[in-house]
């Protein structure tokens, strides 16, 4: 089948009607208005976000309004600024107070997710006093640059990230944000055009639209680029793509050459993993064990990030012990935190070999043999080997072993962890997710 064709029958499923768009823009504008009477007259607000540039997908139009101050403001003004105008303009409305780089404040009540930003009124990114100054800047970027029939193509990205778990710039998931798929569209011009280059992309990559620098050699030096590095065309010092994992930029280019192959609707349409399918996958599989614990009580970025330090922690401590990790999972579920490992052994043999010095080497042969003289000892391709008792043979104890001896461990799971329980058996829900993941190098 047709790229094209499969095409159409999406867009029909995932545009918004002239009629919704059209209704999203009056509420963004009516809610912005109401702010601004909220605020001191030297103050402002502004949408952004996708609704701002007519890339949002049908149904999920969430609100991006930024309360403008003056540069003169300080930082620490800016949360109770935003808190006392929220309350002010919608006094009925449920709100609550976010956190990324400063606080933020999510509104209720309007049938979708309204955040409401402070940022500072800049016109150029060397004023910039926050990471969300930017924010301004990019929404004024993309509606000077994007053709109107690019807006779909936007849209059709999006929609297949999403449905791929690839989409979204949290720490959690560590994928595609949707600045970046509106650049990435720019720079390729089309979806077809992007996804035939991913399957051919050779690593690594540099984008720079508006070309700041001279070379992709330059870029790749500046940034230190593993994979991919997009350079902010509106700040020239900021890789765009930084935030998205190795593993989502492989899986991406997987399920790109996957549909190029064969275009079908169904890479856009998001199916849950069948349960009926879990035996079968765990049959093929190695040896799954889950490491779960209390979900501490703190900022999800900041979880998050504590959660992935944790997760190569213990795959490297494993894998110290002899251990061949072949994947690991994290994921929160209510307020529990489980941690998938697969592993190619459930136990390890009792014996582990400890290498020596070459033979010909006598001093240091007659001192290994002092030091080992409990032990067999071999020859083998010239150099003296002994065999010691291992001290952890099961998966579990090493856990354990890992759990007790955890000074290293991120500061605000200690405690948890401390607590936590292993088992050899995954609850059914993680699976689902966990194959989820893996499908599709299978299919």
């Amino acid at each position: 089948m047709e790229a094209q064709p499969v095409i159409k029958e999406v867009l029909k499923k995932v545009k918004p009607s002239k009629k919704e768009e059209e209704h999203e823009i009056t509420l963004a504008e009516k809610i912005k208005e109401t702010l601004e009477k909220a605020l001191p007259k030297n103050y402002s607000a502004r949408i952004t976000g996708s609704v701002a540039k007519g890339t949002f997908l049908k149904n999920s139009a969430d609100l991006d309004i930024f309360i403008l101050v003056p540069k003169n403001v300080k930082k620490e003004k800016l949360p109770e600024i935003v808190k006392t105008a929220v309350k002010k303009a919608f006094p009925k409305n449920k709100n609550e107070v976010k956190y990324a780089e400063h606080p933020y404040v999510r509104l209720y009540g309007f049938d979708r997710k309204v955040d409401i930003v402070p940022a500072y009124d800049i016109t150029f990114i060397e004023e910039r006093a926050s990471a969300v100054d930017r924010s301004i800047l990019h929404t004024g970027y993309i509606k000077g640059k994007i053709k109107d029939w690019q807006k779909d193509e936007v849209r059709l990205l999006k929609q297949f990230l999403k449905v791929h778990d690839l989409y979204g710039a949290e720490i959690r998931v560590q994928g595609f944000s949707g600045y970046l798929c509106e650049l990435l569209i720019i720079k390729y011009g089309d979806f077809i055009s992007l996804l035939k280059s991913a399957c051919n992309w050779s690593f690594p990559i540099a984008i720079d639209i508006e070309k700041y620098y001279q070379s992709d050699k330059e870029i790749v030096e500046r940034f230190r680029t593993q994979n991919i590095t997009v350079v902010d065309p509106v700040d020239k010092n900021r890789d765009v793509s930084a935030i998205v994992s190795d593993e989502v930029i492989y899986r991406f280019i997987v399920i790109a050459r996957k549909f190029i192959r064969k275009p079908s609707k169904t890479f856009f349409e998001r199916k849950e993993f069948d349960s009926r399918r879990v035996k079968s996958y765990l049959k093929r599989h190695a040896n799954l064990f889950s490491l779960s614990f209390n979900k501490p009580e703190i900022v999800d970025d900041i979880l998050w990030g504590q959660l992935r330090k944790l997760g190569k922690r213990i795959v490297k401590y494993l894998e110290d012990n002899d251990f061949t990790i072949l994947d690991y999972h994290i994921r929160c579920r209510k307020n529990k935190v489980v941690i998938l490992l697969e592993s190619l052994e459930k136990e390890l043999p009792n014996k582990i070999p400890v290498m020596g010095p070459q033979i010909i080497f006598e001093k240091h042969v007659e001192a290994f043999k002092k030091v080992h003289r409990n032990s067999v000892l071999f020859i083998k391709n010239g150099r003296m080997i002994a065999t010691e008792d291992r001290r952890i043979m099961k998966f579990e104890n090493a856990l354990k072993e890992f759990i007790k001896n955890g000074k290293d461990l991120p500061c605000y799971l200690q405690k948890n962890i401390k607590n936590s329980k292993i088992s050899s058996k995954a609850d059914l829900g993680i699976l689902k997710e966990y194959f989820f993941w893996r499908k599709v190098f299978r299919e």
